[in-house]
């Protein structure tokens, strides 16, 4: 019997068989498909997760007894600027996971696509922790917690070292799952889902604690000078007015704080007046003299 349980989260999970983790069905890279390989029924525990709609679906005969494990997990979106065809031809999800975990110095094992579409082109993955089992080699350093490796993970974007396959970067965000969420007492509100963390927007780095910086320029993080303008008056207005326009500050086009920031913005109002002041003068002479 083949079941389909469709959650309300994203979550990972895992079908365990004996105490063994049963491997989720090989991906299908068709472009036309896009996703794991449909339940044959050929053992029990087989199974492949539905990524979007959220539909775990596995196999089960009689006897055999499964479990379904929740993973602590960190949930990432990726967006870059290639067509579905670009992406496939660089070796599709298998060299995507590989130059990711290379990227990262895990074990590829830990990483698992949960879908792909247009749009340009996005991937969404999970990464659990690695267990002991995952790298036999005694020699090899102690496994990431969950907050290393997200910490590793925001790095590499941040700071552009990240293996993509030298496809441009437009959007990172990453949020880190629990899989057990402790129960509410009676009349308590529950807590507040994760919020995805922003590592890089319209190709500029966004992440909290680093600079913003310019990863894949794109028509819409260009700066011009008029807004170097805008920038230079709010934060003006946030110094008179205490703060309280910290928000528009801080959530400012990210590309002009990446070419320009504070001192940037201060020296192309300056050039503006300049300009303004000579046009000025120029159109003053130029009356005199028809005069």
């Amino acid at each position: 019997m083949t079941i389909r349980i469709a959650y309300p989260g994203s979550e990972a999970r895992s079908i365990v068989k004996d105490g063994e983790t049963v491997a989720t069905n090989p991906w299908n890279d068709d472009p036309e498909i896009m996703t794991y390989d449909p339940i044959q029924q050929t053992h029990c525990g087989e199974n492949r997760y539905l990524g979007v709609k959220n539909i775990l679906e596995f196999y089960i005969t009689s006897g055999c007894t499964l479990q379904i494990v929740p993973k602590d997990s960190i949930q990432t979106l990726v967006r870059m600027e290639w067509t579905v065809s670009e992406f496939f031809d660089a070796g599709g999800t298998t060299q995507f996971v590989d130059r990711l975990a290379g990227s990262l110095g895990i074990h590829a094992s830990t990483i698992k696509v949960v879908s792909v579409y247009e749009g340009s082109l996005v991937v969404n993955y999970e990464m659990t922790v690695e267990e002991p089992e995952d790298n036999p080699d005694p020699s090899a350093p102690p496994p990431m917690s969950l907050e290393e490796l997200a910490a590793a993970q925001t790095q590499a974007f941040a700071s552009g070292t990240a293996d993509l396959g030298g496809a441009p970067l437009l959007t990172v965000a990453a949020v880190e799952t629990q899989a057990y969420v402790p129960r509410t007492a009676a009349g308590e509100a529950p807590a507040p889902p994760p919020v995805a963390v922003p590592i890089v927007s319209d190709g500029v780095v966004t992440a909290p604690g680093y600079d913003p910086v310019i990863l894949t320029r794109t028509a819409t993080n260009a700066c011009q000078f008029y807004d170097g303008i805008h920038y230079q008056f709010l934060t003006l207005f946030d110094e008179l007015l205490f703060g309280l326009m910290q928000e528009q500050v801080r959530s400012f086009k990210p590309g002009c704080k990446a070419d320009w920031g504070l001192s940037g913005a201060r020296s192309q109002i300056s050039s503006y007046i300049g300009m303004t002041v000579a046009l000025s003068a120029v159109t003053y002479w130029v009356s005199s003299e028809s005069i």
